[in-house]
């Protein structure tokens, strides 16, 4: 089922990850619990994304804008963080929050966005429930 697929495909997506997160490359190595803690928040901001780009991939029938949502993610949610973040006193705020700090926003922000895409990933579209009456 959608559901199961997308938190184990998400888990298994967090778990490929868990070398970066093991050296350092995520958030770093100074912080609570490293580097399991890591390895558990990147597994849950995987499911987050998983949703989202499976959500996307089904609704647009190819795979190209969640590629590019990936590449979006990776590349730039640093500096969309930072620059959505940019109310005056924030920046010295931000350069004194751990890297785990700085994610836990971020996976705050990107939880919502997955949970809708979930939620909308396991709703049945209209047609079919008109058609199965």
């Amino acid at each position: 089922p959608k559901p199961a697929a997308v938190i184990v495909g998400g888990v298994i997506w967090g778990l490929w990850h868990a070398p970066l997160t093991v050296s350092g490359h995520n958030f770093g190595t100074e912080y609570p619990g490293f580097p399991f803690v890591g390895i558990a928040l990147m597994c849950v901001l995987c499911i987050v994304m998983n949703a989202f780009l499976t959500l996307l991939t089904e609704r647009t029938g190819t795979i190209y804008p969640a590629s590019f949502a990936h590449m979006v993610n990776n590349n730039c949610s640093p500096f969309i963080l930072l620059t959505t973040l940019t109310l005056e006193g924030t920046m010295e705020k931000i350069s004194s929050f751990s890297n785990v700090k700085l994610f836990l926003i971020e996976i705050s922000v990107l939880s919502v966005t997955g949970i809708v895409s979930f939620i909308l990933l396991i709703k049945k579209p209209r047609k079919a429930l008109e058609n199965s009456k």
